[in-house]
């Protein structure tokens, strides 16, 4: 963006010091009014022309240059909130299926009767394809 100074004006004595203010218009023919850096002593012609000139370029840089948008606090917390209920919901439902299928084992285990062998292998085989819809070994199963 390039800025054209189109007046100077404002030299008021404020104090000690003299305050002057300049117009300056952009391409699209907004203005913006600037005050200069304060004068110590009365400002001559080339002082105030020197200025202008400085304030131009800071302000310039300043319209081509803005700061970074930082993204609204609530909205990242809003969404750190929602990702985490998402995650909480999902643990639940691993968690209710963990119980329900612990239920079934505990059901398998409980009908076992020791001193029949074949009815212990068959228990024992129900509950290894029970759990191994949870990735638990056989191995461990036996143990």
């Amino acid at each position: 963006m390039i800025l054209i100074l189109k007046q100077v004006w404002g030299k008021v004595q404020r104090g000690d010091k003299w305050e002057v203010r300049a117009d300056y218009e952009d391409e699209s023919g907004a203005i913006y009014n600037e005050t200069l850096p304060l004068f110590l002593n009365k400002p001559s012609a080339e002082d105030i022309s020197e200025r202008a000139e400085l304030r131009r370029a800071v302000l310039e840089f300043r319209l081509n240059n803005p700061p970074p948008v930082e993204p609204d606090p609530m909205e990242v917390l809003t969404a750190e909130k929602a990702e985490l209920e998402n995650q909480l919901a999902e643990k639940a439902i691993e968690i209710a299926a963990e119980k329900a299928h612990l239920a079934t084992v505990k059901a398998l285990v409980a009908g076992i009767n020791t001193k029949d062998t074949a009815k212990l292998v068959a228990a024992v085989e129900a509950v290894k394809l029970s759990v191994a819809s949870t990735g638990v070994s056989a191995v461990e199963v036996e143990r």
